[in-house]
Protein backbone atom coordinates (compact mmCIF):
# COMPACT_ATOMS: atom_id res chain seq x y z
CA UNK A 1 0.00 0.00 0.00
CA UNK A 2 1.30 3.44 -0.81
CA UNK A 3 1.33 6.22 1.41
CA UNK A 4 0.21 10.38 0.74
CA UNK A 5 -0.24 13.02 2.09
CA UNK A 6 -3.26 14.83 2.41
CA UNK A 7 -4.38 18.22 3.96
CA UNK A 8 -7.42 19.75 4.97
CA UNK A 9 -8.07 23.50 4.20
CA UNK A 10 -9.18 25.67 7.39
CA UNK A 11 -9.51 28.88 6.18
CA UNK A 12 -12.33 31.25 6.29
CA UNK A 13 -14.66 31.48 3.33
CA UNK A 14 -14.99 34.46 1.16
CA UNK A 15 -18.65 34.56 1.85
CA UNK A 16 -20.72 35.14 -1.21
CA UNK A 17 -17.37 36.52 -3.18
CA UNK A 18 -16.73 33.79 -5.55
CA UNK A 19 -14.03 35.43 -7.43
CA UNK A 20 -11.90 36.23 -4.03
CA UNK A 21 -13.45 32.55 -2.94
CA UNK A 22 -11.66 31.05 -6.01
CA UNK A 23 -8.51 33.01 -5.67
CA UNK A 24 -8.45 31.67 -2.01
CA UNK A 25 -8.60 28.40 -3.45
CA UNK A 26 -6.06 28.40 -5.83
CA UNK A 27 -3.87 29.75 -2.62
CA UNK A 28 -5.02 27.03 -0.38
CA UNK A 29 -3.76 24.44 -3.53
CA UNK A 30 -0.89 26.26 -4.14
CA UNK A 31 0.05 26.13 -0.20
CA UNK A 32 -0.49 22.21 -0.55
CA UNK A 33 0.99 21.39 -3.34
CA UNK A 34 4.67 22.74 -1.86
CA UNK A 35 4.03 20.87 0.93
CA UNK A 36 3.17 18.32 -1.38
CA UNK A 37 -0.13 17.14 -0.65
CA UNK A 38 -1.82 14.83 -2.80
CA UNK A 39 -5.02 15.01 -1.91
CA UNK A 40 -6.55 18.32 -0.02
CA UNK A 41 -10.03 18.51 0.96
CA UNK A 42 -12.29 21.68 1.69
CA UNK A 43 -15.05 21.86 3.88
CA UNK A 44 -18.66 21.79 1.82
CA UNK A 45 -19.72 25.14 0.95
CA UNK A 46 -16.27 26.78 1.62
CA UNK A 47 -16.12 28.83 -1.90
CA UNK A 48 -18.72 30.92 -1.35
CA UNK A 49 -19.13 30.54 2.58
CA UNK A 50 -22.19 28.23 4.36
CA UNK A 51 -25.45 29.28 4.27
CA UNK A 52 -25.95 30.12 8.06
CA UNK A 53 -29.90 31.20 7.03
CA UNK A 54 -30.91 27.48 6.23
CA UNK A 55 -31.66 27.18 9.23
CA UNK A 56 -34.87 29.88 9.28
CA UNK A 57 -37.88 28.60 8.12
CA UNK A 58 -38.59 28.44 3.89
CA UNK A 59 -41.62 30.16 4.44
CA UNK A 60 -40.04 33.60 6.03
CA UNK A 61 -39.46 36.41 3.28
CA UNK A 62 -35.57 36.49 5.26
CA UNK A 63 -34.91 32.86 4.18
CA UNK A 64 -36.45 33.58 0.81
CA UNK A 65 -33.89 36.71 0.21
CA UNK A 66 -30.86 34.80 1.23
CA UNK A 67 -31.65 31.92 -0.51
CA UNK A 68 -31.88 34.60 -4.03
CA UNK A 69 -28.77 35.78 -3.12
CA UNK A 70 -26.54 32.86 -2.50
CA UNK A 71 -28.78 31.61 -6.01
CA UNK A 72 -27.56 35.17 -7.31
CA UNK A 73 -23.41 33.89 -6.83
CA UNK A 74 -24.04 30.38 -7.38
CA UNK A 75 -21.09 29.26 -9.51
CA UNK A 76 -21.16 27.95 -12.73
CA UNK A 77 -17.70 25.42 -12.25
CA UNK A 78 -17.12 26.09 -16.23
CA UNK A 79 -17.41 29.84 -15.47
CA UNK A 80 -14.83 32.58 -15.28
CA UNK A 81 -14.43 32.32 -11.27
CA UNK A 82 -13.05 28.97 -11.51
CA UNK A 83 -10.98 29.54 -14.97
CA UNK A 84 -7.75 29.46 -12.56
CA UNK A 85 -8.63 26.94 -10.57
CA UNK A 86 -8.85 25.03 -13.75
CA UNK A 87 -5.49 26.11 -15.17
CA UNK A 88 -3.54 25.77 -11.64
CA UNK A 89 -4.67 21.92 -11.96
CA UNK A 90 -2.71 21.13 -14.96
CA UNK A 91 -2.99 17.76 -15.74
CA UNK A 92 -6.32 16.73 -17.59
CA UNK A 93 -6.27 13.25 -15.39
CA UNK A 94 -7.04 15.71 -12.29
CA UNK A 95 -8.94 17.99 -13.69
CA UNK A 96 -11.40 15.02 -15.03
CA UNK A 97 -11.41 13.62 -11.73
CA UNK A 98 -12.38 16.88 -9.90
CA UNK A 99 -14.47 17.64 -12.65
CA UNK A 100 -16.24 13.88 -12.22
CA UNK A 101 -16.87 15.06 -7.99
CA UNK A 102 -18.14 18.20 -8.68
CA UNK A 103 -20.65 16.56 -10.63
CA UNK A 104 -21.93 13.62 -8.55
CA UNK A 105 -21.75 16.08 -5.86
CA UNK A 106 -23.99 18.59 -7.35
CA UNK A 107 -26.26 15.94 -9.03
CA UNK A 108 -27.24 14.67 -5.69
CA UNK A 109 -24.77 11.52 -6.06
CA UNK A 110 -22.46 10.79 -3.57
CA UNK A 111 -19.05 10.27 -5.15
CA UNK A 112 -17.09 7.44 -3.49
CA UNK A 113 -13.28 7.24 -2.99
CA UNK A 114 -12.51 5.80 -6.55
CA UNK A 115 -13.48 8.49 -7.81
CA UNK A 116 -11.17 11.15 -5.84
Amino acid sequence: MSSFIAGAVQWAPEFLDPARGAEKAVAAIEQAAGDHVRLLVFPESWLLGYPYWSGITPSDPEYQAFRQVLFERAIDIHGPEMQRVWEWLGPARCRRRLQDALNRSTSGANPDAESL
